[in-house]
């Protein structure tokens, strides 16, 4: 499990809001071609990960340190998983020329993060995916209007969620020596047992 993990779920999630969603910064969602015209579908939902530092809140978990056992892989290894917490921040952008659609598009947004608040991994040496729960932490109306002369009007709502839980997976083959059955044997020095 990667980064990338995480913002395809989250295109997913937003995917089940409304068709048209990019994984753009703000300067890239609405790029310009060569003469300086864009043709943009509107209304239009971004995102793009603005933050991923390792998190400090996790550090004596048994995950991070040892790893966790997932399944054997034979008699003699079995597949380990180490986790790395992460916090993870994005911002996404709804677009669109018409207020009303912005409006709307957030409302609907907010309404379904508060309901579902998480998105959801499949780790493919796991059998049940992870879920990892975020919060909206800010909610800004960013409304340009010295620039409504130059390109027309556009109205945007950005909408920043976090992630305080993330982690990155990493699958390991581990050697199973713990597993080695005890035995007794007698050991002889010279004619006498010890």
């Amino acid at each position: 499990m990667n980064l990338t993990d995480f913002d395809n779920a989250l295109k997913a999630k937003l995917l089940n809001v409304f068709p048209n969603v990019a994984n753009a910064s703000e300067d890239k969602a609405l790029e310009y071609s060569e003469d300086d015209v864009a043709q943009v579908s509107l209304p239009l939902i971004s995102y793009w990960r603005l933050t991923n530092s390792i998190s400090d809140s996790f550090r004596s978990q048994p995950a991070i340190l040892r790893g966790r056992e997932i399944r054997d892989i034979d008699n003699t290894s079995k597949l380990m998983y180490k986790e790395l917490p992460m916090d993870l921040t994005y911002q996404i952008d709804v677009w669109s020329d018409r207020r009303y659609e912005v409006d709307d598009i957030m409302l609907e947004l907010l309404l379904y993060f508060h309901e579902e608040p998480y998105i959801t991994i499949k780790e493919d040496n796991m059998e049940k995916p992870y879920d990892f729960s975020f919060r909206v932490t800010d909610i800004t109306l960013d409304i340009d209007l010295e620039s409504f002369s130059d390109r027309g009007n556009l109205y945007r709502q950005v909408i920043t969620i976090e992630f305080d839980n993330a982690v990155m997976v990493y699958p390991k083959a581990a050697k199973t020596v713990h597993n080695i059955p005890l035995r007794y044997i007698e050991l002889r020095r010279g004619d006498e047992d010890i």
